[in-house]
């Protein structure tokens, strides 16, 4: 994650996905079908995004959210709605706060 100021005033944010040494991806052993042991196949989802944030008056700021999540593989509609509402329930919470 990166940030800078922006030209104008305000704050531009970007996140990307990064391999974590801590926490590594699970490595694929054969299908999920053949496997005996669990946990030895999981699919890793990621998104990136950029977020502005700039002031409009003393009383006002406005954020701007791009997301692009990619979940890695075959995802039912269902679970990615719920991402994407969880998304915008954060970005509720940071309204709430503000207010």
């Amino acid at each position: 994650m990166v940030w800078k100021e922006a030209e104008g005033g305000g704050f531009v944010v970007v996140a990307v996905p990064e391999e974590s040494t801590k926490r590594p991806a699970n490595k694929r052993r054969g299908s999920r079908k053949n496997s005996s042991a669990k946990g030895d196949f999981a699919i890793r989802g990621t998104y990136k995004s950029i977020t502005k944030i700039e002031k409009v008056d003393n009383e006002w700021t406005k954020i701007v959210q791009v997301i692009q999540p990619d979940p890695g593989g075959r995802v039912p509609d269902i679970i990615r709605n719920r991402f994407v509402i969880s998304r915008l329930a954060g970005v509720t919470t940071i309204q709430e706060y503000f207010e």
